[in-house]
């Protein structure tokens, strides 16, 4: 019999096993696809939805399954701020699935990328975070490479700057492991996490959710919106909701003017950006989408920002949702 605990894995679980099922079908039954995708997006969501009253009031849910080696264990964890960025993450892919320019084989992609957006968002330590990020991002360039049946030069360019900034959250774990024993955010004192620390975490979030402004495709379509909105936001937004939580609800004072910097420039470019192209509805759309982005990372970076940068979460994935590439 399942346990509250044992319902964490299962949503990553029912995604990953949905996109195998789905990758099976022959690419004529489009719509089989679609339908069989929406199926465990929608067991997926309603399993996440199962979890909420048992983080309700600051409550989380955790079940370990043991440890790969010493150090790095296979922690799970749901909060409040975590489901609800699966739950966005699903929604978003959902929405998805409706458009009627939806590529045939972008249907399994598109599980992937939620799957990891999933393991990233329960995830009890970095090393998980990095696993899950990894994986949404590697979904990410499946999708992006299913409208034209190969990866384009862009496509994977922005799948290997995606990579390189990963990689510094992952150098962020070993440091904490080497440090402390530990990568997970709850247990760590709030003294090692440190600008060496911080600084590739906080760069790797911040990466991602700026990628609202460089996705590969110019001329638009399906998979641009599915990557933005199922796997690029949530998985940076996760990204930079741990680092708070690590921090004790402040980064230091390096990390909180680096992000600061960060932010700033990205709504003023952003801002700019809008107001040069206004005539070029989605330039424009994107440039829109950096600016509203600015904000949340440098809330990220301030001492008690965790509230702000959830709420900030919230609005920058309905902006996504909504306005990429209309």
């Amino acid at each position: 019999m399942l346990t509250a605990g044992d319902r964490l894995p299962l949503v990553p679980g029912i995604l990953l096993l949905g996109a195998l099922l789905v990758s099976l079908l022959p690419d004529r039954r489009s719509g089989s696809r679609r339908l069989a995708a929406a199926a465990a997006l929608g067991l997926a969501l309603l399993t996440t939805g199962t979890i909420v009253p048992l983080t309700a009031g600051g409550a989380t849910l955790a079940r370990s399954f043991g440890e790969v080696v010493p150090s790095v264990g296979l922690l799970l964890r749901a909060d409040s701020a975590g489901v609800v960025i699966v739950i966005a993450a699903l929604s978003a892919g959902l929405l998805s699935l409706v458009e009627r320019d939806h590529p045939p084989r972008a249907a399994a992609a598109l599980l992937v990328a939620a799957a990891g957006v999933a393991l990233a968002g329960f995830a009890g330590n970095v090393v998980l975070l990095f696993a899950g990020t990894e994986i949404a991002s590697l979904g990410s360039l499946f999708l992006l490479s299913a409208e034209r049946g190969r990866a384009s030069r862009g496509v994977l360019t922005a799948y290997a700057l995606q990579l390189a900034f990963g990689l510094g959250l992952l150098m962020a774990a070993v440091e904490l492991i080497a440090a402390t024993g530990t990568s997970d955010p709850l247990a760590l004192p709030a003294t090692a996490v440190s600008l060496a620390v911080a600084l590739p975490w906080g760069l790797a979030g911040a990466a991602r959710l700026l990628a609202v402004g460089f996705w590969p495709g110019g001329t638009g379509g399906h998979a641009s919106r599915a990557w933005l909105a199922t796997a690029a936001v949530p998985s940076g937004a996760v990204i930079l909701l741990r680092l708070v939580e690590a921090g004790g609800g402040q980064v230091g004072i390096g990390m909180t003017v680096l992000l600061g910097l960060v932010g700033a420039s990205a709504a003023a470019w952003g801002s700019m950006a809008a107001w040069r192209w206004q005539r070029e509805p989605r330039l424009a759309g994107r440039a829109l989408l950096v600016a509203a982005t600015g904000p949340v990372i440098a809330l990220a970076g301030l001492p008690g920002g965790l509230g702000g940068f959830a709420a900030g979460l919230v609005a920058s994935r309905e902006a996504a949702v909504t306005l990429a590439e209309r």
